[in-house]
């Protein structure tokens, strides 16, 4: 016979010793700061690109040349060191898109850059706008 108590020995048997007690709360602790830590870095992360990356683009001026073309002034907010691309879209009266440019928005030593294009339409545009920008 053992000479371990009773109870003892029927919780080593079935797993309720206070060995596996342990190592389940270390396991589920270490976990937790797991998860903790990476919540941080993820913040961190997300707070480092969110700050130096925005993109603010808009038209400044909208010329309807002809049926055809129009020219569109944008202004492009941007970090200076930072490189992107933006899409117009010129919109009919139908609010369909009737023109679609995408240009480059070089570095510069501004952060405001502004960018004069002619769009080509498939019919009378009447509304210009910068559908999205995206670094590059």
């Amino acid at each position: 016979m053992s000479s371990a108590p009773e109870s003892q020995v029927i919780a080593d048997r079935y797993g309720r010793g206070t060995g596996r007690v342990r190592s389940r709360r270390l396991a589920v602790v270490l976990i937790a700061v797991g998860l903790v830590l990476a919540f941080v870095v993820w913040l961190l992360w997300r707070s480092s690109i969110g700050a130096d990356s925005m993109i603010d683009g808009q038209i400044a001026t909208f010329d309807a040349v002809d049926e055809t073309a129009i020219d569109v002034t944008a202004v492009i907010d941007l970090d200076p060191a930072a490189t992107a691309s933006c899409a117009i879209e010129i919109q009919g009266k139908s609010k369909s898109i009737v023109g679609w440019l995408v240009v480059d928005v070089p570095t510069s030593d501004r952060r405001a850059r502004v960018l004069e294009e002619r769009v080509m339409t498939t019919e009378l545009g009447v509304v210009g706008l910068i559908s999205r920008c995206w670094l590059t």
